[in-house]
């Protein structure tokens, strides 16, 4: 499941900064994204040292919650070296259910991330559909992050039984969201 703790555990752990404060500085940039302009701070940058599925040449991101507080589960992983790439992410309790707890500790002892420098998100797809948008999540390749180094990795479990898309919107959202 995911729960607010997760998202500000994620949040406050590597997206100090996150709370959009002002540009200032010589690290601040303001970035034009999909999501609106997003103030981030290259301080806050977050290392993919093999990049993610796809797009193994970006290994520079940073985390940005987004203004609308109907978005409050979800996060921003933007790309500071192509503005026109980001993701949505879920962050997770690792040991909420949605992953097998041994999963996640292989998966950490495999990427070397301390339990307690473990933090979980997925990488989340929305979709319109007649009369709702459906919104999955990938539960085969989560992000594993260790905040204490600031890295994350893109890690496909090799079990089956995880959903390319598991679907998310009533995690997100508490109920089905209306089309817009």
């Amino acid at each position: 499941m995911i729960s607010m703790s997760a998202v500000k555990k994620l949040s406050v752990a590597i997206a100090a900064g996150s709370a959009m404060e002002p540009l200032a500085g010589p690290g601040k940039r303001r970035l034009a994204t999909r999501y609106g302009d997003l103030d981030v701070d290259v301080a806050d940058a977050i290392r993919v040292p093999n990049g993610l599925l796809g797009f193994p040449e970006q290994q520079s991101f940073v985390l940005a919650t987004l203004a609308d507080p109907r978005f409050a589960r979800l996060m921003v992983l933007q790309c500071l070296e192509d503005s026109g790439l980001s993701f949505l992410v879920m962050p997770i309790d690792p040991a909420g259910g949605l992953l097998d707890a041994k999963d996640v500790s292989e998966a950490g002892a495999v990427l070397a991330i301390a339990p307690g420098d473990l933090a979980v998100a997925l990488i989340v797809a929305i979709r319109k559909t007649a009369n709702a948008v459906e919104m999955t999540a990938n539960l085969r390749a989560p992000l594993f992050f260790d905040v204490g180094a600031r890295r994350c990795f893109q890690y496909v479990l090799n079990s089956g039984a995880y959903a390319l898309r598991h679907p998310v919107t009533e995690m997100v959202f508490g109920e089905t969201a209306p089309v817009k």
